[in-house]
């Protein structure tokens, strides 16, 4: 699965470089496009050439009309052809956006093309922010020497972080917010006992805000009778990488295990045990923290959460397992359910 926020491509004509004389109209600067005839990521035969003709500064971009104080993401496809040389320098060829920008940003990829393996794509992406009057940010791939690279779903989005494309044509698109709804027997859930586990990653280090990663729950608001992981972090001193385990009751915290994930960017699997005096917490294959001996009357829970109990603080990311077992697994059990 992935779930993921709302967002807007911002450019237009997002997989067309011919338009002319419209929003989205693409520009060359010692460069010219081409359609190619190899498929790009979709399967289509809609992908196009950049060939630029080795004069310095040779550039194509989309100039991109933008709010003020707006975090920015830029990213593309490429692929290396049999016509993609040899660069010289990391910074010959580069990702980069321009314009009413806070700060200029680019984005090196001499070195990492030149390790590239030749027909696969690969997107990249580079993160900036608008300054505070907003207007033309310019995106661009340039590159200074003679060169031709295969290229694919040209996307601005208004966040700070690179999300899936979305194709456009005459004007900008929004994509609304994923949503996992399904309909199962809460009769399976066991509010005495039982194990919560999760396979995820998430597309930031550090969180927006307090979001969930799964619960279960009796749907009561803020999550008054709940068990559920949830990333933490943010705020004015926000720290990376770091989630929280916690039981609550009639509104009160029972027990909380907190941690450091190494990469939260990355696959982490994680089980959490609940059962009153004996609740804990596996990551990886390892336990984190202690034991935790508290105890704990729980009310009946029937539903299983990717957000909270009012539909917010909802999870974003990819999921490749959520799962909840019905009885308290043993520690070899969630080692090994973990590994």
């Amino acid at each position: 699965w992935l779930l993921e926020q709302p967002s807007t491509n911002l450019v237009a004509y997002s997989q067309d470089f011919t338009v002319s004389g419209a929003t989205g109209t693409s520009s060359q600067n010692n460069a010219t496009t081409a359609a190619s005839s190899s498929p790009s990521p979709d399967g289509l035969t809609n992908a196009f050439s950049f060939i630029y003709d080795g004069t310095f500064n040779g550039s194509i971009k989309k100039v991109t009309s933008v709010n003020a104080n707006t975090d920015l993401t830029f990213s593309i496809f490429l692929k290396k052809t049999a016509a993609t040389p040899t660069f010289s320098a990391d910074n010959k060829i580069k990702l980069g956006m321009f314009g009413n920008m806070v700060s200029t940003v680019a984005l090196n990829l001499g070195n990492t093309l030149n390790a590239a393996p030749v027909g696969e794509w690969i997107r990249y992406s580079v993160t900036g922010r608008s300054n505070s009057t907003g207007g033309n940010v310019i995106p661009n791939i340039r590159c200074d020497e003679a060169a031709s690279i295969d290229v694919f779903g040209w996307q601005l989005e208004n966040n700070n972080f690179m999300t899936s494309y979305i194709p456009t044509t005459t004007a900008g698109v929004l994509r609304s917010k994923d949503i996992a709804k399904e309909a199962g027997d809460s009769s399976l859930i066991n509010s005495v006992e039982g194990t919560l586990y999760i396979e995820f990653k998430s597309p930031t280090a550090i969180p927006p805000a307090f979001t969930r990663l799964i619960s279960i729950s009796d749907g009561a608001s803020g999550d008054q009778n709940a068990v559920l992981f949830m990333r933490i972090g943010a705020g004015a001193s926000p720290t990376p990488n770091k989630l929280r385990a916690t039981v609550r009751v009639g509104g009160a915290g029972k027990l909380s295990v907190d941690w450091t994930i190494g990469d939260i960017t990355s696959y982490n699997k994680i089980a959490f045990r609940y059962k009153s005096g004996e609740s804990k917490v596996f990551v990886n294959g390892a336990q984190q923290g202690v034991t935790k001996t508290a105890a704990f009357t729980l009310p009946t829970l029937d539903r299983l959460n990717l957000c909270n109990a009012s539909g917010s603080e909802n999870f974003e990311g990819n999921i490749k397992c959520a799962a909840l077992f019905n009885e308290a697994l043993s520690d070899v059990e969630l080692a090994c359910l973990t590994s």
